[in-house]
């Protein structure tokens, strides 16, 4: 899988996670809504039932008017206790989506530092490749600037005849070949010699390897 579509996936997966935080957040506020009711529905439960105790320490009325309200009371305060426990339920869901909201960001987190550790790495390869066809280009340029040179140069031509005769060649028809004189081609010669590129034979010049055809062309420092 390449680099690109990594990316791609982590990206998708960035955009369903916030999606996720979206809903969950409309759900928590809904939550948040309905604790607020209940909260104020048991707010007037405790007025109404303070009110029914300050009406049964006021009243004088008879045993059956107290039983009633005594049970009224008491269904009330069972209402209360339900809406308590459902309160309660209210609040343990918030925490419930308090806490995946925090692993949701946590996740986001690491998406996002994966994302840029890929982005990073895709423009290392895009730098990378720039100066690997700068150096090829490079190359390609010197590569034709030494066979420019050695096309001219007396030292590439002298090697070139000398590994014409493998059986080896003397410095007189050397300097024939190359159509210089023997002091000119001496000093060639001399130049081959200390690079190994040839070497002397009873008095016959001979290329060092005759399986090579062309000589190491940085050891004769070709100038323009």
């Amino acid at each position: 899988m390449s680099s690109d579509s990594l990316a791609s996936q982590a990206i998708d997966l960035l955009l369903k996670a916030n999606r996720m935080f979206k809903d969950q957040a409309e759900e928590r506020q809904l939550i948040y809504q309905k604790l607020i009711q209940t909260t104020t529905s048991a707010n007037e439960n405790n007025k109404r039932l303070e009110r029914v105790q300050k009406e049964l320490k006021a009243t004088s009325n008879s045993d059956y008017i107290k039983k009633q309200k005594l049970d009224y009371l008491n269904s009330q305060i069972l209402e209360l206790e339900q809406r308590e426990q459902y309160r309660d339920e209210l609040l343990t869901e918030i925490k419930r989506q308090e806490a995946n909201k925090k692993s949701r960001d946590e996740l986001i987190g690491i998406l996002e530092e994966y994302i840029d550790i890929e982005e990073a790495k895709i423009y290392a390869l895009v730098r990378d490749y720039s100066e690997a066809q700068e150096a090829v280009q490079e190359m390609e340029s010197q590569g034709k600037t030494f066979e420019l040179l050695s096309k001219n140069d007396p030292r590439m031509k002298a090697i070139e005849a000398i590994q014409s005769h493998p059986e080896g060649i003397s410095i007189v028809q050397l300097s024939f070949m190359l159509g210089t004189t023997q002091y000119r081609a001496n000093k060639i010669i001399n130049e081959l010699l200390e690079l190994g590129l040839i070497e002397r034979h009873n008095m016959l010049l001979k290329f060092v390897d005759s399986n090579h055809n062309f000589a190491d062309l940085s050891l004769l420092n070709l100038t323009v």
